[in-house]
């Protein structure tokens, strides 16, 4: 939890709503600068205690950010499994209850489930669902070549295997959900244990302007450093061309009046691609990580990359900005 003090007390209300025992609720307030430890420690005492629900509180010395938070939040949890939720979102408590009690009477070591956007859309849909009932060495493969699909807040997990893992990667730059479900499929493949998803949604993902992914240079960042610490090499360099860029369109239809360069791209020439990215990184000061990619993507010609590469990369470029 995180400056969520407008929020948070809606999601403990969800909470408060789950019928299933036992329940322990476990909040981590990660230095927040508003009031959110005092108005969720505040609505745990009174609502809480009293539906027989164990709840701890703790607020960190500093900001640690969400990886290490839910370590923290790890160590202390006493029950077999675990369901990591942010503050900003809230359960549907029937439909948890229904999962939690699927989870208690199986042999499952992580339960995936839906979720709704604020909008009601689904969280995952029929391309999730495609990927999951492949098994989970594709599934493992679809990771390294997708960005991180699965919403951690739908998924239960079983509290061994998230210690034998070595939990969430504490970084606070690195995508602490998708590194996660990295982690557990290739311990699942190691161990020959498999998954189950259900398709009933267990909560919402509400929309406000302190959501993360809008911070669109912290999001690439995370994501490129997810790429290099955890997905093969054979695999890291197409998945960092498009995700990069998927994450940059924000930024370009913020300044629309620097779309006319990318005509540019229409020649075909690499030089192309590393003078627009010059040209944003001088002009918003965006950090250097991206475009040391960006320029090393259109400029090894003779080694890793080949002609049909660089052609990839500029169509990737030109389709994702609306130019061809």
């Amino acid at each position: 939890m995180y400056n969520h003090a407008n929020l948070v007390t809606s999601c403990l209300e969800s909470i408060a709503r789950i019928q299933f025992r036992p329940l322990e609720v476990i909040v981590i307030d990660d230095y927040s600068t508003d009031e959110s430890f005092q108005v969720a420690k505040l609505y745990m005492d009174q609502n809480f205690l009293n539906k027989g629900i164990k709840y701890q509180i703790r607020r960190n010395p500093q900001n640690y950010g969400p990886g290490k938070s839910l370590n923290i939040a790890l160590q202390l949890a006493r029950h077999t499994h675990i369901m990591a939720f942010a503050s900003d979102d809230v359960y549907i408590p029937e439909n948890v209850d229904k999962v939690l009690g699927y989870f208690s009477g199986y042999n499952v070591h992580w339960l995936i489930n839906e979720g709704f956007t604020h909008q009601l859309d689904q969280i995952h849909g029929e391309r999730v669902r495609n990927f999951l009932s492949q098994g989970p060495k594709k599934l493992l493969k679809h990771l390294y070549t997708n960005l991180g699909f699965i919403f951690v807040q739908s998924t239960i997990i079983a509290k061994v295997i998230l210690r034998k893992i070595g939990g969430w990667d504490a970084d606070r730059e690195t995508s602490e959900d998708w590194s996660l479900t990295i982690k557990i499929t290739k311990h699942l493949i190691e161990q020959g244990i498999k998954y189950h998803y259900t398709d009933i949604p267990v909560f919402i993902y509400r929309d406000h302007p302190g959501n993360s992914y809008k911070n669109t240079p912290l999001q690439v960042t995370r994501i490129i450093n997810c790429i290099d610490k955890y997905v093969p090499a054979k695999y890291g360099i197409t998945l960092k061309n498009r995700e990069v860029l998927a994450h940059l369109t924000g930024l370009w239809n913020e300044y629309r009046h620097v779309l006319f360069e990318l005509n540019a791209i229409k020649r075909s020439k690499a030089y192309a691609a590393i003078l627009i990215l010059r040209k944003l990184k001088n002009r918003f000061n965006i950090f250097d990580k991206v475009f040391a990619f960006g320029r090393r993507v259109v400029t090894i010609t003779k080694s890793v990359f080949t002609k049909k590469h660089i052609k990839a990369y500029l169509r990737c470029l030109a389709t994702t900005f609306g130019i061809i």
